[in-house]
């Protein structure tokens, strides 16, 4: 006993120190100094994480002290106090069958306690960083090995590094404490670990358990006995805890919650950043050359009319010669942009009827050349950038006036920046509303119905009074989401997930005890129900539907998979897993043979169990049920509807 105590101090003598090593180095490796700038840029540019997500209790808005204390320092100590306990008792568990000789069964224990861990290393594997030498990708592949070995000691600094940043935040003040909550509530792989470790280990270590502590000839003493009931009970709170955050979370995502394991600092999310390409319509029609081109051509005037006012030895004959010159300029532009003027003026000053004739004509022709011009500049964009998608064609504005009809300024030689012009239409003169083509308005039509027409088009932009391009009203397009739970709410759905779990776990241990094969069939046939409606509701992700269909034999999460119909589909769940536990319960407890008082109290706990989940899920829908929330998806889908021709 001796030696036994003294290891033990020894071991907690050497965690403790390196805890404290641990916290001390993160300290010194955040605390960077930071100027004043970067802090007011940062607190400017960026809402706090306090505000982005209010924690609130019965619609109330909590204090900043509160939201730390109840969204930061105390869930980390929970979950931090629940991995502790859950995993030594799973070890404990392991001890205590191979001490009374079950050998396979403590085998069992220890590789399900370590499932989780490897399938985040071969995770891992699969996104391996793109290195350049051999020798940094064994060593990065040796540190994963090591962390797959020693994940106990990962996961604790991983609790460690959030209980000190949230003890920082709430003792210090901005902003040092958005910067120690940024780092509290960062993404970490950790959390993918925990959301494994809920299928893989918790549940499989809860029906393995059941099912050894209700076989008699298997549990030979009372310790091996408590020590099972304790880890049971265990592994239902860190699965309760999982599915209580996880149960709508596809719901929830859509509307702005972010998914907890994905790290946006990771070498892959750098490389995908850097690969996007963003598409301007600006670019692409050639607008921001323009606009640059001209204002290096007016700064070049504006320069040498400077240079020309201060240079004395310029005389005012060369400055008139220079003013010649440019006027002499002008009139060839003017000649060449309209060529019939030029070589036949007198026609033009004899005969005013006649031009009005023709530019009431061009006018009229404007609209039945605007489809052509529009085609034209499509093409001309594809050209300049073959490499775009074509859903990219939306952003292009539509042409409404005739290039014919512009005539062509000279350009003047002041000190202010033109306005910029693409295809010798002004960019004011464009209209940005979508593509819908009307037929044209007939003359016996009502002359009360055009200004009815463009009453939802846009007053500010000025446009023909006879056009085909009208912007018509489009309803906005709204995705169908739900508000994250208060934390009321999570302790209770949490208490009805963890006494519903409990019970329906007792229930497939005891049937499967006494009936194997009847049970393996009742449970593969709701197995296939599950997989088939996983399939209706989202049918091109295949990868990860039989795993779903496991994890829907005990709950339902709305994870990788978005719910059709959830409330027809929930409530049809939670009849027919209530229809089997009753009927399961029943049949073993009246047909089978028993004689242990395990076998008593295991049939009105689930009883018991079954009516404390009713009376937590009653007392959440009608208290703490998140709202519906709608957000609009307008600009995404605008970018993604194909527009006609």
């Amino acid at each position: 006993m001796g030696g036994q105590k003294q290891w033990f101090e020894s071991f907690i003598i050497i965690l403790t120190r390196f805890s404290e090593t641990v916290l001390h180095l993160t300290a010194r490796l955040a605390m960077e100094p930071e100027s004043e700038e970067n802090n007011k840029k940062a607190s400017i540019a960026e809402m706090s994480i306090l505000d982005k997500k209010p924690l609130r209790v019965f619609g109330h808005p909590l204090t900043t002290s509160q939201q730390m204390w109840l969204g930061f320092f105390i869930p980390a100590s929970i979950s931090m106090i629940v991995f502790i306990v859950n995993f030594s008792l799973d070890i404990a568990v392991a001890f205590q069958l191979l001490r009374d000789g079950h050998t396979l069964l403590a085998g069992a224990t220890i590789i399900l306690v370590y499932a989780p861990s490897i399938v985040c290393f071969i995770l891992t594997l699969t996104a391996m960083p793109q290195l350049e030498k051999v020798c940094d990708i064994i060593i990065w592949i040796i540190i994963q090995l090591f962390q797959c070995i020693l994940f106990p000691v990962a996961i604790i600094y991983r609790f460690a590094t959030r209980l000190f940043w949230s003890i920082v935040a709430i003792t210090e003040d901005d902003p040092v404490r958005e910067k120690a909550l940024r780092i509290a509530g960062a993404s970490h792989q950790s959390e993918l670990f925990f959301f494994v470790d809920s299928f893989l280990n918790a549940a499989p270590q809860a029906l393995l358990q059941a099912y050894i502590l209700l076989s008699p000839q298997i549990v030979t003493s009372d310790e091996t006995g408590w020590t099972l009931a304790v880890s049971i009970v265990m592994s239902v709170i860190s699965l309760s805890k999982t599915a209580a955050i996880y149960q709508r979370f596809e719901s929830q995502r859509a509307v702005g919650r972010t998914v907890p394991w994905e790290c946006q600092s990771t070498e892959a999310h750098i490389k995908a950043l850097v690969n996007l390409t963003k598409v301007d319509p600006l670019v692409l029609m050639g607008i921001l050359k323009t606009n640059e081109t001209m204002k290096r051509n007016a700064e070049e005037e504006h320069q040498q009319t400077e240079e020309q006012l201060n240079d004395p030895t310029m005389s005012p004959q060369t400055s008139n010669e220079q003013s010649l010159e440019g006027m002499d300029s002008t009139g060839a532009d003017q000649e060449e942009g309209n060529p019939t003027e030029a070589s036949n003026p007198a026609s033009s000053q004899a005969d005013p009827n006649q031009s009005t004739n023709n530019q009431e004509a061009e006018i009229l022709a404007g609209d039945a050349l605007s489809s052509n011009e529009r085609s034209t500049c499509e093409t001309q964009a594809k050209q300049n950038d073959p490499g775009q998608p074509n859903e990219q064609d939306a952003l292009l504005p539509v042409k409404v006036l005739n290039s014919a009809t512009q005539s062509r300024t000279p350009r003047p030689s002041l000190p202010y920046l033109e306005p910029i012009i693409t295809q010798n239409v002004i960019v004011e003169d464009r209209c940005f509303w979508p593509r819908i083509s009307t037929p044209p308005s007939t003359p016996t039509a009502d002359p009360h119905m055009r200004p009815r027409l463009s009453i939802n088009t846009l007053k500010t932009i000025k446009r023909p009074s006879f056009t085909t391009h009208i912007a018509l009203p489009v309803r906005k397009p709204r995705e169908k989401g739900l508000h994250e739970d208060e934390p009321l709410g999570i302790f209770t759905v949490f208490n009805a997930w963890a006494t519903y779990l409990l019970g329906r776990i007792l229930v497939i241990a005891a049937f499967t005890h006494f009936y194997l094969w009847p049970s393996v069939g009742l449970f593969l046939s709701h197995y296939a129900m599950m997989v088939a409606y996983l399939c209706f509701c989202n049918p091109c992700r295949n990868f990860w539907t039989p795993f779903l269909g496991l994890i829907y034999i005990l709950c339902p999460l709305e994870v990788n998979v978005r719910y059709q119909y959830p409330r027809v589909f929930l409530v049809l769940f939670f009849a027919l897993a209530l229809l089997e536990d009753l009927s399961t319960v029943v049949l073993w407890y009246c047909g089978a043979e028993w004689e242990s008082m395990w076998y008593d109290f295991a049939f009105f706990f689930i009883i018991g169990c079954h009516g404390m989940a009713a009376m937590n899920v009653s007392l959440y829908l009608f208290l703490f049920k998140p709202q519906t929330k709608y957000v609009d998806q307008s600009n995404r889908w605008d970018s993604q509807q194909p527009q006609p021709d």
